[in-house]
């Protein structure tokens, strides 16, 4: 039998075995994420600089950023849409996109350890402010997702949605910009001027300059869950 039930007294929830493995892959994944994201850090004797530092780990969040978007895309291509997938492919899959997280956090980690130059200090604050902005939300909606799959009547009731054929439940990715920003574009001006431009590595500071477009992107993501005859069906992204 292809799919799993999650049954209450009065409807049972039919999933496709892939997406209740997928589920359950996933709550692993968030704790592990909410623990990189909450706990200390030693220090590791590495300095944060203004320019240098600003640029190397705006790099590491676009990066971060543009790993996530891929391993999603390999998620709801050979998992999501996949009705042929495995058990086996879906935790490797999920796997992919845990150690796309993780390298993601290991930048929020480094920034953590490093202790600020003088004049570094409000631009080290902010880059981690970006880092646990997006690590957070990225958490939050993998949360949402695992528990909608475990208990899809509970996710409805959460959203006072009908329990009726055709109802559908869509729990939405929406990566927004991370409220530092605004006043890293502040610094970066500042960094810009022509006496700063002098300095090479001031012209590589880009995320601060210009969010990326992935937010865009990312933000248009979206898994549906839709119920159909006493079923709960995968619907679409």
């Amino acid at each position: 039998m292809n799919e799993k039930a999650n049954e209450s007294t009065e409807i049972a929830c039919l999933l496709p075995a892939r997406i209740v493995v997928l589920g359950q892959a996933l709550t692993p994944v968030v704790v592990a994420l909410r623990r990189n994201i909450s706990r200390r850090v030693r220090p590791s004797g590495k300095q944060f600089s203004a320019l240098d530092s600003l640029s190397h780990h705006s790099n590491i969040i676009l990066q971060g950023l543009s790993h996530f978007s891929d391993r999603l895309k390999d998620l709801v291509k050979l998992v999501i849409r996949n009705e042929m997938a495995t058990e086996l492919e879906t935790g490797r899959i999920v796997g992919r996109l845990e150690q796309a997280l993780s390298d993601f956090a290991d930048g929020l980690r480094e920034s953590l350890s490093t202790v600020p130059e003088p004049g570094a200090e409000e631009p080290r604050t902010l880059i981690i402010g970006v880092y646990r902005h997006h690590l957070s939300e990225i958490c939050d909606w993998l949360d949402e997702l695992a528990k909608s799959i475990a208990e899809p009547l509970s996710a409805l009731e959460r959203r006072n949605l009908p329990v009726i054929d055709n109802v559908a439940l869509t729990i939405n990715l929406n990566l927004t910009t991370p409220p530092q920003m605004a006043r890293l574009h502040e610094l970066i001006r500042g960094f810009t001027t022509p006496a700063a431009l002098a300095t090479p590595v001031a012209q590589t500071v880009r995320y601060p300059r210009s969010p990326p477009r992935l937010l865009g992107v990312l933000g248009a993501l979206a898994f549906g869950l839709k119920m159909s005859n006493g079923s709960i069906r995968r619907r679409r992204w």
